[in-house]
């Protein structure tokens, strides 16, 4: 297969690598682990909601609640042997609250987005019996993550788990009309499929105390290979179009709603952090996900692989007194990751690389901060007439950290 060059549109993301799967799998942590090479499963802290790991709710303190929201702007630029394009498109990044149920149950709920789609690719040829032909391709939508995540704790270990409710749409249309003739028809297939089906992942997390002030959180993610419920519909018809209206002229096939199922793949991954209290953290992380295993629909086209990230991040506070100014009260973040997407055309080498880093501004007279991180990476190769992306992500969040049951006390 080869993806030639893109138009951009306005929509959630314009990637034209979105085509593939159910689109490209959203990254859902929060700006804090995003600015630190997304280096999630060993995280833990008591006023961030680590999504990645459910097994990290045990660090919420047991009188407090954690209330996250998060904004994304991106700018992503494809470029190939034969030109270039660039758009900037914005969504949602997350909504979550961490709450305690008891001294060793801890609980999250959420929704986060789990996919986008979104694309608009457009190539010609042409022949002496029509003239030129103009091939068309368009995706948009996506799928969305609405979870509820448990935390248990038993002495120094935590285990987890995230029960998720997934829901949205994919809108894709393949379409081939003839600029030159009004003797053809132009020919178009719509297609979408509706997924709207449960899931679950699960999380362990070992927190040894080295020293007074000094811990190493050990931790490992699972997520089991499922079959996730999804209705599909596809129709095919000839029309004319005339001022960008189309005029139908005949159906050539069509069903609607017919019931199948998408096979996601399994998901391991690992990862360790040296935390010293209110001065550093060291993380680093790995996964690996069987997207070989992808089917839609009963059907797998080959077209995806297996994938794996690399990834570590570090976290820095200057203060070393409670009495400082400000800015040593602020949290300084960098990471870097490396890894292989999931997409397979012909067989070319691709890597996804990328750099991050973020600052954590803490709130008067709490505990709550905005934070903000900045990730600049690479996707793709021109290899094989393909598509090179590179994309800036600018996060904006918020951390509401406050405590329940708390009864002031005047004289």
């Amino acid at each position: 297969m080869v993806l030639p060059f893109v138009e951009a549109i306005g929509q959630t993301v314009f990637s034209p690598y979105s085509n593939f799967g159910f689109g490209n799998i959203a990254d859902v942590r929060n700006p804090v682990i995003k600015s630190m090479g997304k280096s999630a499963y060993g995280f833990r802290d008591n006023a961030v909601i680590n999504y990645s790991n459910p097994a990290s709710y045990t660090a919420f303190d047991t009188l407090s609640f954690v209330f996250e929201g998060s904004f994304d702007v991106s700018s992503l630029s494809l470029s190939s042997k034969s030109g270039s394009e660039t758009g900037v498109y914005a969504g949602l990044g997350q909504l979550q609250f961490g709450f305690p149920i008891t001294k060793w149950m801890k609980a999250s709920l959420g929704l986060l987005p789990l996919s986008n789609v979104g694309y608009n690719i457009s190539t010609s040829a042409s022949d002496t019996l029509t003239g030129s032909k103009l091939y068309s391709y368009k995706g948009e939508g996506g799928v969305n993550d609405f979870y509820l995540g448990l935390g248990f704790q038993i002495g120094a270990v935590s285990i987890g788990a995230n029960v998720s409710y997934y829901f949205g749409s994919v809108d894709k249309s393949q379409s081939l009309t003839f600029p030159d003739s009004i003797y053809f028809y132009g020919l178009k297939r719509l297609e979408q499929v509706y997924v709207s089906s449960l899931s679950y992942n699960f999380g362990i997390q070992y927190n040894a105390k080295l020293d007074d002030d000094l811990f190493l959180c050990i931790g490992a993610v699972y997520k089991p290979q499922l079959k996730i419920g999804a209705v599909h519909s596809i129709a095919q018809y000839t029309y004319t179009e005339t001022n960008n209206v189309e005029y139908l002229k005949d159906t050539i096939y069509k069903f609607q709603d017919t019931d199948g199922s998408l096979l996601l793949p399994q998901k391991i991954g690992g990862g360790i952090m040296l935390k010293k209290l209110n001065r550093y953290k060291l993380m680093a992380n790995f996964d690996w996900q069987q997207w070989s295993k992808y089917e839609a629909f009963g059907i797998n086209k080959g077209d995806m692989k297996n994938s794996y990230t690399a990834s570590i991040g570090f976290e820095y506070s200057p203060r070393t007194a409670t009495i400082s100014s400000y800015w040593k009260w602020v949290k300084y973040r960098v990471g870097a990751y490396y890894g292989q997407p999931n997409i397979n055309i012909n067989n070319a080498f691709m890597n996804q690389y990328g750099a991050t880093c973020g600052l954590g501004f803490p709130i008067a007279r709490s505990y709550s901060m905005i934070n903000i991180s900045l990730d600049a990476g690479s996707r793709g190769t021109k290899v094989e007439n393909l598509l090179q992306e590179t994309y800036l992500t600018l996060t904006v969040g918020f951390s509401i950290y406050d405590t329940w049951f708390y009864r002031v006390k005047y004289k």
